[in-house]
């Protein structure tokens, strides 16, 4: 988990992350300035997540959250409460 830890740049989260390919459960919540890029990343380098937390991530948006979705194909568990800039379009596709 790397929950609410401040100051973090995108690149630490990234690299931190993209190094452990295996990874099955990612908590990034409150890491306010987590970019969809680094979500992006995360998706191409961590397949095999089963449950991703982005709670108030407030940068994040449909663009980088539709990796996840489509390149985690074992994702059972998403909590994304407080990002404001997702649309439905990204909900449908979490639907499928």
């Amino acid at each position: 988990s790397l929950f609410g830890i401040r100051g973090v740049s995108n690149q630490s989260v990234s690299a931190a992350v993209c190094a452990n390919p295996s990874l099955r459960h990612l908590d990034v919540s409150n890491i306010s300035n987590i970019s969809d890029d680094c979500v992006s990343q995360i998706a191409m380098s961590c397949p095999n997540l089963a449950s991703f937390y982005a709670i108030a991530c407030l940068n994040l948006s449909d663009e980088g959250l539709s990796h996840i979705v489509r390149n985690c194909p074992d994702l059972a568990w998403v909590n994304l409460n407080g990002c404001q800039k997702l649309s439905n379009t990204l909900l449908s596709l979490m639907a499928r």
